[in-house]
């Protein structure tokens, strides 16, 4: 995944470590299980979390957070691919 030794930055400040890593993990699983090309995937999954998210604000549902988060998810995911 990706090129090179750059480590992008994920939701919460940290690196690939911890919640983005266990993300780029499932995703994996997912990409070879589904036989689905990764970019496509992620571009799916920041459009249905966008929209997710904008029905939670739009009923200020404080659970719009997690969709916000998993989009920066796969935002990030998505930079380091590029």
């Amino acid at each position: 995944m990706g090129g090179g030794c750059h480590q992008p930055t994920w939701a919460g400040g940290g690196n690939r470590f911890g919640l983005g890593l266990r993300f780029a993990r499932r995703l994996d699983i997912v990409v070879e299980a589904a036989r689905l090309d990764r970019r496509r995937l992620l571009l799916w999954i920041v459009a249905w979390t966008g929209l997710s998210a904008a029905w939670f604000l739009g009923d200020s549902d404080p659970l719009a957070e997690i969709d916000l988060a998993i989009a920066r998810l796969a935002a990030a995911e998505l930079d380091w691919i590029a």
